[in-house]
């Protein structure tokens, strides 16, 4: 009987951390895909001067990235002016 007391109090409470969790993940999701993108930014630049990319490659790339990025940008800051 102890172990369906404690389950009956931890499974809501699970419940809301999972929630806040969420609610976390979607806050700061532009943050973490900024950081993806600048990884990104960075490990393509590491590449290029190892002579692992040629530089038509390089400058594609880091164009897709860092247009991915000001949108990424463009974005956040509508969502700022418009209040969500």
């Amino acid at each position: 009987m102890l172990l369906i007391d404690d389950l009956l109090v931890w499974l809501p409470l699970k419940g809301v951390i999972a929630v806040i969790e969420q609610i976390n993940n979607h806050i700061g999701g532009g943050e973490r895909e900024e950081t993806r993108l600048r990884k990104r930014l960075l490990e393509l630049r590491l590449k290029y001067e190892m002579d692992e990319l040629d530089e038509e490659t390089y400058t594609a790339e880091t164009a897709e990235v860092t247009q991915q990025l000001r949108e990424l940008r463009e974005r956040e800051r509508e969502e700022a002016e418009g209040g969500f």
